[in-house]
């Protein structure tokens, strides 16, 4: 399983995901409550028409077939302060595949891992 700490949301656009499972968790860590509910930062699940307004120690669980995605917040580029942070738990489309080749010894546990870090970057990159 893939853990990514976040200290912006990577996601600014409305989208699927493909992965191993079928819900994703997102634990929002840490809000400045200076940011208001009208600057951004909220996560909605378009494809039931919800709205979860950012805000610390929340927690959001959402099939990832379903269309979200994350409003940009009010920032200023000038001071690179974090207005958000947390721990989004997803698994990478091929890691069970990638399993299966380890437990069949088609490739080692330090290949495994290497191929991991590079379906998660692959993932990150889109």
């Amino acid at each position: 399983m893939v853990f990514r700490f976040l200290q912006m949301t990577i996601f600014r656009f409305i989208h699927q995901e493909g992965s191993g499972h079928k819900y994703a968790v997102a634990w929002t860590t840490f809000c400045d409550p200076k940011l208001g509910r009208e600057w951004g930062g909220n996560f909605f699940i378009c494809s039931y028409g919800i709205k979860v307004e950012a805000a610390t120690d929340t927690v959001v669980v959402w099939k990832l077939k379903s269309w979200h995605g994350t409003s940009l917040q009010e920032h200023n580029p000038d001071d690179p302060e974090i207005f958000q942070s947390g721990l989004v738990i997803v698994t990478p489309p091929g890691i069970a595949k990638l399993w299966v080749d380890v437990c069949n010894k088609k490739v080692t546990l330090e290949e495994a891992r290497k191929k991991a870090l590079d379906l998660e970057s692959d993932e990150l990159d889109k």
